[in-house]
């Protein structure tokens, strides 16, 4: 997703957030055995890893042949995303004929209530596969799963199944010879300790597709949906969009607005304060640093002999295009109110007493411009002052 700064002509791309440091998932690619890899529903060598059913799921290797090598083995051929191993589990079969895999770990750290956190993992489809499903997800929980015999771990509650971390377009995994990425952001209920990788739902809530046998391939499909799996993350956001998935999902190029303030023509320190409006990014919530001169003069009209008295309404928005993402993506709830936290965060940070401002969220109610160009639209993802 490209950004473009208006008058200030920056163009910049988003960078991916490094995770090396951050991730709460132990063991990511499976890199770390305790033990030799020997056959299939091995999982339980990998260092933190285990299955919460009695079947466990299978590991990988490019350290050893036959059945549970890597990139060829018993499943089909792909090569690790990282390292040298990789996980394997079946996430649906025809009327539940065959029963799934999971896999299960336990987290550096309990996750902190009211949190936001993003959640990132790679599937890959194997090449016998008959079929391929969407539901695949994660679910993180207080509790180890411990599940008797070798039944699927199915949701009822719509409470469980609404807390399953899905990929935003809950998509069917049809990729061969490819990694795929699952990613979704989510709150913390608070405590949970443990991390879940399947597919957690009814063979009757699944969508599903029925596959034909690649040319290239020798032997017979299995009536299975299953899936490598590869780098799994989990790590606190900063910010709304620091998830993956949202570049993804939103490739179109985005504008970033920018105006600045000045006393220049007069303008009285009143009129300069309510007219330094702060833009932000496609549904982000922190401040760019394109935004630092816009900030730092807001700072000092406002700590100034004539302007320490002056209290502050300060107004978060967002535009219509956002709306409807944020309708589809629980966590961007609020983003209104968050962007204007973040000015109202900077200003007591350097200097502003809290007790002169206020927080109000306007979402879409006052928009600054109703154009249909992306500049224009640009304009409404902002925070603006009221002067009490």
């Amino acid at each position: 997703m490209k950004r473009i700064l208006i008058l200030a002509l920056i163009c910049s791309f988003g960078s991916l957030y490094s995770q090396d440091d951050d991730n709460l998932v132990i063991n990511p690619s499976f890199e770390s055995v305790k033990g030799k890899l020997k056959k299939q529903k091995q999982i339980s060598i990998a260092t933190n890893w285990e299955s919460p059913t009695e079947l466990p799921a299978d590991l990988f290797s490019t350290k050893v042949k036959e059945i549970v090598s890597a990139p060829k083995n018993v499943y089909g051929k792909e090569a690790p995303l990282e390292g040298e191993n990789y996980a394997g589990i079946v996430a649906l079969s025809y009327n539940n004929k065959e029963p799934r895999t999971y896999l299960q770990t336990e987290l550096r750290g309990a996750l902190k209530k009211g949190t936001q956190y993003c959640l990132k993992f790679n599937v890959s489809l194997a090449d016998k596969s008959k079929y391929s499903s969407n539901n695949i997800g994660a679910y993180v929980t207080q509790k180890r799963f411990e599940v008797e015999g070798k039944s699927d771990i199915i949701f009822d509650s719509d409470k469980d199944k609404n807390k399953v971390i899905r990929h935003p377009e809950n998509k069917t995994f049809d990729a061969r010879y490819n990694w795929e990425t699952v990613c979704n952001a989510f709150t913390a209920s608070g405590k949970e300790k443990f991390l879940i990788i399947g597919n957690f739902f009814n063979f009757k809530e699944c969508k599903f597709k029925k596959l034909k046998k690649p040319t290239d391939l020798m032997g017979q499909q299995i009536p299975v949906a299953y899936y490598y799996i590869d780098q799994v993350e989990l790590f606190v956001m900063e910010d709304a969009a620091d998830c993956d998935c949202i570049k993804k999902v939103e490739e179109k190029d985005r504008i970033l607005y920018h105006k600045q303030v000045t006393a220049e023509g007069g303008m009285s320190i009143e009129d300069q304060v309510k007219y330094s409006t702060i833009y932000f990014d496609w549904v982000k919530s922190s401040i760019d640093e394109s935004m630092g001169i816009d900030l730092r003069h807001l700072v000092e009209l406002l700590v100034s002999e004539k302007g320490k008295d002056i209290n502050l309404i300060i107004q978060g928005h967002y535009g219509v295009e956002e709306s409807s993402f944020i309708e589809q993506n629980e966590y961007l709830k609020g983003l209104d109110v968050k962007r204007a936290e973040k000015i109202k965060e900077y200003l007591v940070k350097n200097g502003v007493s809290a007790d002169r401002m206020e927080v109000v969220g306007k979402g879409k109610e006052a928009l600054a411009n109703e154009g249909t160009e992306e500049y224009q639209k640009a304009q409404n993802r902002m925070v603006d002052f009221i002067i009490k």
